[in-house]
């Protein structure tokens, strides 16, 4: 019977890891459209905001920003770990991205990769192309 039991344990947990590999990336992939919406901001804990907001107020994301300026061209996610690349107006975009993506619950130890500025062959605008890494929890 204690086999039994412990098969049955064993066969529920391997299909808990399975369901959450299955649901986690579609919901990871949902925070980065948050993050980039206007108006929108990191999931995270309300109290946990406030708590932030007062004690430190830099560290808070910009409500206003406006997610239109960033662009993302590349996204790669293998073991838990995003890879992400694209185009900025600036270097405060790039920065507000990052910001949101260190607030989430859904990323950690997000590390921005040197940047560079480099001319729109298009239009001759000035952007700035970034690369971004992160750790996923899901």
């Amino acid at each position: 019977m204690k086999k039994k039991l412990t098969a049955l344990k064993d066969r529920e947990e391997a299909i808990n890891k399975l369901q959450s590999a299955r649901s986690g990336p579609t919901a990871m992939l949902l925070e980065v459209a948050r993050l980039l919406t206007p108006g929108r901001g990191p999931s995270i804990d309300p109290n946990e905001l406030s708590k932030l907001r007062r004690d430190s107020p830099l560290d808070d994301y910009n409500q206003n920003w406006d997610a239109r300026r960033l662009w993302l061209t590349k996204f790669v996610e293998a073991d838990r770990t995003v890879h992400l690349e694209g185009m900025a107006r600036d270097g405060e975009d790039v920065s507000e991205l990052a910001r949101r993506m260190n607030l989430s619950t859904y990323f950690h130890d997000v590390q921005l990769l040197p940047a560079k500025r480099q001319s729109d062959k298009d239009s001759g605008l000035q952007m700035v192309s970034f690369k971004l890494e992160a750790k996923v929890r899901y």
